[in-house]
């Protein structure tokens, strides 16, 4: 009861909302990160995500700092070393965005985007290289509890890929900053498990210094709704 408790007091009134962090273009791709003086005991901290406007992270926006920030390190530096994401895939041809996301759901998880721990776990996502470009694609369960009978609702936006990589780079950073001050110590990739769609050896592997990437040009628009 006690846990519950305090994850609810971490839930902020909306006329607070000023206060939060934001980095990214909410119409596109944004976190919403609240302040850590608001909590200078805690670990916690509430992180939103917004893909095209909408809020995946409804169900649970409560972020644990070390666990979430050694997360978005191994994604940063998957996505900043890899091109792999970016190149086009033969197994897609013919399919259009939502066929394309239950495929990948159903036979290759690693293009997903968001697996970084029980704050994205109401969240399916995949980058998805389409028409020489990226769309980051997504549904959440809580939406689609019958998604395993029937068809889900996928929504998505179409981004630069230097824009994706720069957004999530900034957040990356934030966290770091706030696993400094919260925890008292930055995180390492080794001392937590490694977010499962991402590849130990190659993440691990990765230079311990990472090139912060420029902002990358805005996207043009490119939702989509199969809802």
């Amino acid at each position: 009861m006690e846990s519950v408790l305090a994850r609810a007091r971490l839930r902020r009134p909306f006329c607070q909302k000023e206060s939060m962090h934001v980095i990214g273009d909410k119409s596109r791709l944004a976190f919403v990160t609240s302040p850590y003086e608001d909590h200078p005991t805690s670990s916690s901290l509430t992180v939103d995500v917004i893909v095209g406007g909408r809020t995946l992270t409804v169900r649970d926006n409560i972020a644990f700092v070390p666990g979430f920030t050694c997360a978005m390190e191994y994604a940063v530096k998957y996505y900043a070393q890899s091109i792999e994401w970016l190149l086009p895939d033969p197994a897609i041809d013919g399919m259009n965005l939502p066929e394309a996301h239950l495929y990948y759901y159903d036979n290759d998880r690693s293009r997903t985007c968001f697996d970084w721990g029980p704050t994205t776990d109401d969240i399916s996502s995949f980058l998805i290289p389409y028409n020489n470009t990226i769309y980051l694609t997504y549904f959440l369960y809580s939406e689609n509890p019958d998604h395993a009978t029937n068809p889900p609702i996928i929504r998505g936006e179409k981004l630069h890929y230097l824009e994706f990589l720069s957004t999530i780079y900034r957040q990356w950073k934030l966290m770091q900053e706030y696993n400094t001050s919260i925890v008292g110590s930055r995180v390492t990739v080794e001392e937590l498990l490694v977010p499962r769609s991402i590849n130990r050896h190659s993440a691990v592997s990765t230079p311990a210094k990472l090139a912060e990437p420029s902002d990358g040009p805005e996207s043009p628009t490119g939702r989509f709704d199969n809802g």
